[in-house]
């Protein structure tokens, strides 16, 4: 049973890095990415707010906690996915 990386023959590592959980883990990366980048642009979060609502004509609120139940929930999994990761390796 290989106990690191270096011990991992090439279509095993494949395998692992071809799985659904690494491919999750590695969208929720970037999604998480994307909202560190609104979160530090107030200017750019706000037009994205505003450009939902014209689209979908919901209050500024509305969109808002919607935002905000995405970013909790991307923050979760890419966290949850981050832990499962250092267990197994």
């Amino acid at each position: 049973m290989p106990t690191s990386l270096e011990d991992l023959e090439e279509d095993q590592l494949q395998e692992i890095l071809n799985s659904k959980m690494v491919q999750k883990y590695l969208a929720y990366r970037d999604l998480a990415s994307g909202i560190e980048a609104l979160k530090e642009d107030d200017v750019m979060y706000d037009q994205l707010v505003k450009g939902i609502e014209d689209k979908v004509r919901v209050k500024e609120g509305t969109v808002r906690n919607v935002l905000q139940a995405f970013v909790n929930e991307v923050e979760t999994n890419t966290t949850a996915l981050e832990q499962t990761e250092e267990e197994e390796f």
